[in-house]
């Protein structure tokens, strides 16, 4: 009979604590939750998207900036060769600036994903209410990635073109240099 007293308190209590939990739990204090989430994830896409935008605008005044300072020096092949060292520290530097945003994405899409599958895994039926936030995300976050993987590729073409220019003043000034020195030595002879 103890035992049966007992068990009716346990219950008792077990069904006070449940409906306690049933009153405390809305549905709708987690979609809220959700949304300030989502809102941190448009910030930090929204700072990375600062950090491109910014590299965007540097890479076409570096370029002009070296590309006219080389032209300024284009018979003095050192130097030449000097602006193009320069011109690669930077572009090794703008690599390592969309390195760390690549990376800041990367670890934003794998935040993404776990979220989701929680959210999928304990809330069923009501995850599809979160579907079109978490496409928006991923869409942004895709898009980003691949306006990072173009930005690297146009960083190698500028340092590509410009490594061809290079080479080719300077074979080119080796070449009138060459020129010269026959042209004087047969103008030496004449005289």
């Amino acid at each position: 009979f103890e035992i049966v007293k007992g068990l009716k308190i346990l219950i008792s209590l077990t069904e006070r604590d449940y409906e306690n939990y049933i009153k405390n739990f809305s549905f709708e204090k987690i979609k809220s939750k959700f949304k300030d989430e989502r809102n941190k994830y448009f910030e930090g896409l929204e700072k990375n998207i600062e950090l491109i935008s910014k590299q965007v605008v540097t890479f076409p005044l570096t370029f002009a900036a070296t590309a006219f300072a080389s032209y300024q020096v284009k018979d003095k092949p050192i130097i030449l060769l000097l602006v193009f060292v320069a011109y690669l520290l930077y572009t090794i530097i703008a690599f390592k600036i969309l390195g760390i945003t690549s990376y800041n994405i990367e670890c934003l899409q794998s935040d993404i994903i776990k979220e989701e599958q929680d959210i999928e895994k304990n809330f069923n039926k009501n995850s599809l209410d979160f579907k079109d936030d978490f496409d928006k995300i991923k869409i942004k976050t895709t898009k980003i990635t691949k306006l990072l993987l173009c930005l690297k590729i146009i960083l190698i073409l500028m340092l590509t073109l410009f490594l061809g220019y290079v080479v080719y003043q300077i074979s080119n000034t080796k070449k009138e240099q060459k020129k010269e020195s026959r042209e004087k030595q047969t103008g030496d002879k004449k005289e």
